[in-house]
């Protein structure tokens, strides 16, 4: 190598060993491009950091000397370094504290690209009336100049100046609700929100698609025609009418119910199948190991109501066949009869 090159080189080990490379004017905090345009030659992210030791001192007021892992390009592995964060109690310009208690050690966080704004929770939302949503806007890098509102309800988006709107919901939402923030230079962000919707009291309007009333109310036309209401109706009732003592052989029960039923369905302990009729018949066996059974029938009305009416029955022994308990038969006898005390326990008119 000529010996130019060499003092060349030397000057510039020189300069660098000495920190004199020419460095940039721009702040730590502030937004950089390069490691040239910040005061402390480090860009990090977009914003201008500086090295430090492991102590508070070592970073300007404000500002903690915080730990970082990062991957090592020339080594397998990763390192470690500190760079100065700024906190709650001194944040630059291009960043911001999040809303809420912050102490002094919380850090600050970068404004976005676009304005951040979180959506107010309205609580639950009436159908048909007219309501306020609101936003909050926590940062911006410039002014915001439009809040876009899409909440999927059907209708077409609105836009406002300002972050809140008026709104009119005549069915739930489907989905996510979004509400889009643009500031004066064009950059945007979208913030989703969920919505909740209240049931109708009684005598409410709930001709809407969606609508729904309270407990023990229905969405039903009153009396008169006219708009379809909440109304409150009279529970379903059900109760099962037959035999509470049969001999082997068939039984019929019967469900009565109030209002009637668009459908009943019949069981007795799983061995019974279905009938979707009001009257069921049944063939009963007399059992050495079972004699009373539970008839259960279910009954769901217009309003799609559901409610259960069960019914004991015991399967009675007749004459000449064995009872309470002998040879271990647990049938009763049946009515007129009784269980002869004998060793062969048979049912005899007495």
């Amino acid at each position: 190598m000529r010996s130019g090159a060499w003092w060349g080189l030397v000057a510039f080990v020189a300069v660098v060993g000495c920190g004199v490379l020419p460095s940039g004017d721009v702040n730590d905090g502030e937004a950089c491009k390069t490691d040239g345009d910040c005061d402390s030659g480090r860009c990090t992210s977009g914003i201008c950091t500086r090295d430090c030791k492991e102590d508070r001192g070592s970073c300007q007021s404000g500002w903690i000397c915080q730990e970082f892992e990062r991957d090592n390009i020339i080594f397998s592995g990763t390192s470690t370094s500190y760079e100065c964060v700024a906190t709650c109690a001194a944040c630059p310009s291009t960043m911001y504290c999040p809303p809420g208690d912050q102490t002094t050690d919380d850090k600050c966080q970068r404004k976005p690209w676009g304005p951040d704004v979180r959506f107010v929770d309205p609580g639950e939302l009436p159908l048909g009336e007219p309501v306020v949503l609101k936003a909050t806007l926590l940062a911006s890098r410039s002014p915001v100049k439009a809040y876009r509102w899409s909440f999927n309800d059907g209708t077409d988006p609105i836009e406002t100046p300002v972050p809140e709107v008026t709104h009119t919901f005549l069915r739930r939402t489907s989905g996510s609700s979004t509400v889009t923030a643009t500031d004066a230079n064009g950059a945007s962000n979208t913030t989703p929100f969920q919505l909740q919707f209240r049931c109708g009291e009684e005598g409410a309007q709930c001709a809407v698609e969606g609508g729904c009333c309270v407990t023990d109310t229905y969405c039903l036309p009153p009396d008169g025609g006219g708009f379809t209401v909440c109304r409150r109706v009279a529970p379903l009732t059900a109760k099962i009418e037959g035999p509470a003592l049969v001999p082997e052989g068939p039984a019929t029960f019967d469900v009565i119910a109030s209002p009637s039923p668009t459908a009943v369905t019949w069981s007795l302990e799983g061995d019974f199948g279905s009938s979707e009729s009001g009257t069921t018949t049944h063939t009963f066996e007399l059992s050495a190991r079972k004699a009373r059974h539970v008839v259960i029938a279910r009954v769901t009305d217009a309003l799609e109501r559901s409610v259960e009416a069960k019914h004991e029955v015991a399967v009675c022994a007749r004459e000449k066949q064995h009872c309470n308990g002998r040879f271990g038969y647990v049938a009763p006898c049946c009515e007129g009869l009784t269980c002869s005390p004998g060793p062969f326990s048979e049912c005899v008119t007495p």
